[in-house]
């Protein structure tokens, strides 16, 4: 049974040695890594900045159209939550790898692969959803324009 707990579906072709080589991180690497710090909290700043305008935006907008409804509301509330936690990841991910690196503490570093690897599963995750979304709009447009409810 234990067996099929480490088994992950992603890990099917990974040959993992474990015999207990060191690893060993080169001077190259540690520069990547910082630039990859830079990006990373560019990027998250980026996002929570995009994040503001869009409240800002909304804001501005519904002061005009306050009779429409709820349903513009919880389309922005929800694409704000999902760039917020986007910019979330990156910030986390950009600040651990700077601190780590700057400080040579390897928790910190592992918590930065640690949001990493929570970014790629988050919008791996969401990018499945909106295929998933997409082919179902499709599919009611289709059987919509086969089967028209109407006849004028």
């Amino acid at each position: 049974m234990d067996e099929f707990k480490n088994d992950h579906p992603l890990d099917a072709d990974i040959n993992i040695h474990t015999d207990h080589e060191q690893l060993e991180v080169s001077d190259s690497v540690i520069k990547y890594w910082f630039e990859i710090a830079g990006w990373s909290t560019f990027l998250g700043f980026l996002l929570f900045f995009i994040v503001f305008t869009i409240i800002l935006a909304f804001m501005l907008a519904s002061q005009d159209y306050l009779g429409v409804g709820a349903q513009p509301g919880i389309i922005f509330s929800v694409i704000i939550t999902l760039v917020t936690i986007c910019g979330f990841y990156y910030w986390q991910m950009g600040s651990k790898i700077r601190y780590g690196l700057s400080r040579s503490e390897t928790h910190e570093i592992e918590h930065a692969f640690k949001y990493q690897f929570l970014l790629y599963r988050f919008t791996g995750i969401l990018t499945i959803l909106c295929i998933v979304f997409i082919l179902g709009l499709m599919g009611f447009l289709f059987y919509n324009a086969l089967n028209p409810r109407y006849s004028y």
